[in-house]
Protein backbone atom coordinates (compact mmCIF):
# COMPACT_ATOMS: atom_id res chain seq x y z
CA UNK A 1 0.00 0.00 0.00
CA UNK A 2 1.30 3.50 -0.29
CA UNK A 3 0.73 7.00 0.92
CA UNK A 4 1.99 10.03 -0.44
CA UNK A 5 4.61 7.68 -2.53
CA UNK A 6 5.73 5.87 -0.34
CA UNK A 7 5.00 1.99 0.34
CA UNK A 8 3.29 1.46 4.02
CA UNK A 9 3.15 -2.50 5.33
CA UNK A 10 0.19 -2.28 7.04
CA UNK A 11 1.04 -5.39 9.45
CA UNK A 12 3.96 -3.41 10.92
CA UNK A 13 2.18 -0.15 11.87
CA UNK A 14 -0.06 -2.96 13.53
CA UNK A 15 2.64 -4.85 14.79
CA UNK A 16 3.63 -1.48 16.31
CA UNK A 17 0.91 -0.41 17.90
CA UNK A 18 0.73 -3.53 19.21
CA UNK A 19 4.21 -2.77 21.52
CA UNK A 20 2.09 -0.68 23.60
CA UNK A 21 1.04 -2.08 26.59
CA UNK A 22 -2.64 -0.41 26.95
CA UNK A 23 -3.23 -1.91 23.14
CA UNK A 24 -5.14 -5.13 22.99
CA UNK A 25 -5.64 -5.76 19.05
CA UNK A 26 -5.63 -2.86 16.20
CA UNK A 27 -6.37 -2.97 12.22
CA UNK A 28 -4.63 -0.49 9.84
CA UNK A 29 -5.99 -0.02 6.61
CA UNK A 30 -6.28 3.15 3.70
CA UNK A 31 -8.68 5.03 3.75
CA UNK A 32 -10.26 7.81 1.99
CA UNK A 33 -9.76 11.03 3.81
CA UNK A 34 -10.10 14.42 1.97
CA UNK A 35 -10.10 13.05 -1.35
CA UNK A 36 -6.62 11.44 -0.61
CA UNK A 37 -5.67 7.66 0.45
CA UNK A 38 -4.83 8.07 3.93
CA UNK A 39 -3.87 5.48 6.33
CA UNK A 40 -5.89 5.26 9.29
CA UNK A 41 -5.98 2.53 12.31
CA UNK A 42 -8.84 1.51 14.45
CA UNK A 43 -7.64 -0.06 18.23
CA UNK A 44 -8.76 -1.72 21.03
CA UNK A 45 -7.74 -0.63 24.72
CA UNK A 46 -7.48 -2.27 27.90
CA UNK A 47 -7.49 1.24 29.34
CA UNK A 48 -8.66 4.87 28.56
CA UNK A 49 -5.52 6.12 26.86
CA UNK A 50 -4.56 9.53 25.48
CA UNK A 51 -4.19 9.69 21.58
CA UNK A 52 -1.22 11.98 21.99
CA UNK A 53 0.26 8.87 24.41
CA UNK A 54 -0.04 6.85 21.33
CA UNK A 55 1.45 9.08 18.83
CA UNK A 56 4.37 9.96 20.73
CA UNK A 57 4.95 6.38 20.98
CA UNK A 58 4.36 5.80 16.93
CA UNK A 59 6.51 8.91 16.54
CA UNK A 60 9.57 6.63 18.56
CA UNK A 61 9.33 3.78 16.42
CA UNK A 62 8.18 4.73 12.30
CA UNK A 63 8.75 6.52 9.62
CA UNK A 64 6.26 9.90 9.48
CA UNK A 65 5.28 8.38 6.58
CA UNK A 66 3.71 5.43 7.82
CA UNK A 67 2.05 6.78 11.09
CA UNK A 68 -1.76 6.85 11.14
CA UNK A 69 -3.32 9.91 10.03
CA UNK A 70 -6.54 8.91 12.36
CA UNK A 71 -6.15 6.61 15.70
CA UNK A 72 -10.07 5.79 15.96
CA UNK A 73 -10.27 3.55 19.96
CA UNK A 74 -13.01 0.96 18.98
CA UNK A 75 -14.94 -1.31 21.31
CA UNK A 76 -13.95 -4.52 19.23
CA UNK A 77 -12.66 -5.32 15.60
CA UNK A 78 -14.96 -7.07 13.37
CA UNK A 79 -13.84 -10.39 13.41
CA UNK A 80 -14.96 -13.39 10.37
CA UNK A 81 -16.04 -16.85 11.72
CA UNK A 82 -12.86 -18.15 12.05
CA UNK A 83 -11.87 -15.31 14.68
CA UNK A 84 -9.62 -13.17 11.98
CA UNK A 85 -9.61 -9.54 11.67
CA UNK A 86 -12.54 -8.87 8.70
CA UNK A 87 -10.25 -6.19 7.10
CA UNK A 88 -12.83 -5.28 4.61
CA UNK A 89 -15.36 -4.51 7.18
CA UNK A 90 -12.52 -2.51 9.25
CA UNK A 91 -11.77 -0.38 6.14
CA UNK A 92 -15.47 0.49 6.20
CA UNK A 93 -15.93 0.90 9.95
CA UNK A 94 -12.77 3.39 9.62
CA UNK A 95 -14.50 5.08 6.84
CA UNK A 96 -17.47 5.84 8.80
CA UNK A 97 -16.01 6.97 11.71
CA UNK A 98 -14.17 9.60 9.40
CA UNK A 99 -17.28 10.90 7.38
CA UNK A 100 -18.68 14.44 9.48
Amino acid sequence: MEVAGYRVELEEVEATLRRHPAVIDCVAALVELRGASALAVAFVCRTTIAERTLRLFLAELLPTYMRPAKLIEVPRLPLLASGKVDRKEAAALLTRELRP
